[in-house]
């Protein structure tokens, strides 16, 4: 589809009705098309939504308001484009917009674009094709004053969820909050401007007295950029803000935070492929057709088995098809499973497994093992596990940003 046909300048009635509702499946995933009001607009209306979900998981939102000249001509323009991070490299962006395009609307590009929307629309004008990926921006569930998140993060309960924000009678952009909980109390709060449209800024953000220097206030950023925002360093920062985010940038944490320049991949399999060539070219022994890990020598030596293969349950994950360490009890097996994570850690590669209910020992044992190393049942019931790399490079990130704060602070 090439980018001069999006512009003729109409649209399809159909979706000026709030109950129009479309489906269709583009590559194996999801694509529906719906309307809602558009409440952040002065004129009020409706707009155009197109959402792509990956089974369960959001993969990418994009949202378009209808406009018109005084000619009476109409088309589309984007409010918010949004992939997944996880979901980048699959032509879900421009997927979303031929979708818009394939239900009779036209689409010209908005007149405050992002940079990063700038670039998409560019590469379209030069090469004819819709091929370029929007970065990320602010997960548009964020903005939908029912959404709500909770998760447990340590020793302590973090929540997220969006709150109206009223100036002098107006309601503008909601804010979004994140709080910290200690059992039923509240510890700590993070509010932030959703305004900016394509990252999250501070607002406010506090920690009771008695839970400072705990590494509360750097987890609450943490988890904010977990849901899938980007989030950047407020203009008037508080001597506090400012120690934090010079502690984050030094360290080099503060890059996680903010918007990042990723590779982008076009075939998720083929990533988990070269994943496996790669630990296996860092592993080469072989025994019984698996690789192995060997540390020691003689009588004291200890081995792990391993076999990889791209996982068939989850997109551009691997599955550790088989594991095994000698010797058992000793500790083997979870320096081996740690190492496998750090690798997987670093090339943002998530692992699947099932626990084998034939071998020694017995599959009970090997599933307490195994959420041990952070792998949880993919559905409830479901044998099958899971170990996800996004969520335990949060965690990851966050013992990273709690020694810079405490560096700091000493």
């Amino acid at each position: 589809m090439r980018a001069k046909e999006f512009i003729n300048e109409e649209i399809n009635p159909d979706i000026l009705n709030p109950k129009f509702k479309h489906l269709l499946e583009i590559d194996g995933l999801d694509y529906t098309a719906t309307v809602e009001p558009d409440k952040f607009s002065p004129q009020g209306g409706l707009r155009l939504v197109i959402k792509c979900v990956d089974k369960a998981t959001h993969a990418g939102t994009g949202k378009f308001n209808v406009h018109e000249n005084s000619k009476g001509d109409q088309w589309l323009e984007s409010s918010i484009t949004w992939v997944n991070p996880n979901y980048r490299g699959q032509n879900i962006a421009s997927n979303i917009y031929a979708y818009a395009k394939m239900l009779g609307n036209d689409i010209k590009p908005s007149s405050d674009r992002t940079p990063a929307g700038k670039d998409m629309w560019s590469a379209w004008e030069r090469s004819g094709e819709a091929k370029h990926l929007m970065k990320e921006e602010i997960n548009p569930d964020i903005l939908d004053t029912r959404f709500s998140h909770k998760q447990k993060i340590g020793d302590y309960t973090y929540t997220a969820k969006t709150e109206p924000h009223i100036f002098n009678g107006k309601e503008k952009s909601p804010f979004f909050v994140i709080s910290c909980y200690d059992g039923d109390k509240k510890v700590g709060t993070a509010t932030f401007y959703t305004s900016f449209r394509n990252y999250l800024v501070s607002h406010l953000i506090s920690v009771h007295p008695e839970y400072q220097k705990k590494g509360i206030a750097s987890t609450m950023y943490a988890y904010a950029r977990m849901l899938g925002n980007t989030v950047e360093p407020s203009g008037h920062q508080l001597p506090p803000g400012k120690k934090m985010w010079k502690a984050w940038k030094k360290s080099g944490e503060a890059k996680h935070l903010m918007k990042e320049d990723e590779p982008i991949i076009s075939n998720p399999r083929e990533a988990a492929k070269a994943w496996i060539e790669k630990v296996y070219a860092k592993y080469p022994t072989t025994m019984q057709n698996n690789h192995v890990m060997v540390w020691g020598e003689g009588d004291s030596q200890q081995f792990a088995m391993f076999e990889l293969v791209p996982s068939f349950s989850k997109r551009g994950a691997v599955e550790v098809k088989w594991f095994q360490a000698y010797p058992l009890r000793a500790g083997v097996g979870s320096r081996a499973m740690k190492e496998l994570q750090a690798l997987a850690r670093e090339d943002g590669i998530s692992l699947t497994l099932f626990p084998w209910d034939k071998g020694q020992v017995s599959q009970a044992k090997l599933t307490k093992f195994y959420k041990g190393q952070g792998f949880k049942p993919v559905a409830k019931g479901s044998k099958s596990m899971a170990w996800d790399h996004a969520i335990n490079e949060t965690k990851h990130r966050q013992r990273t940003i709690l020694a810079a704060v405490h560096s700091i602070a000493n």
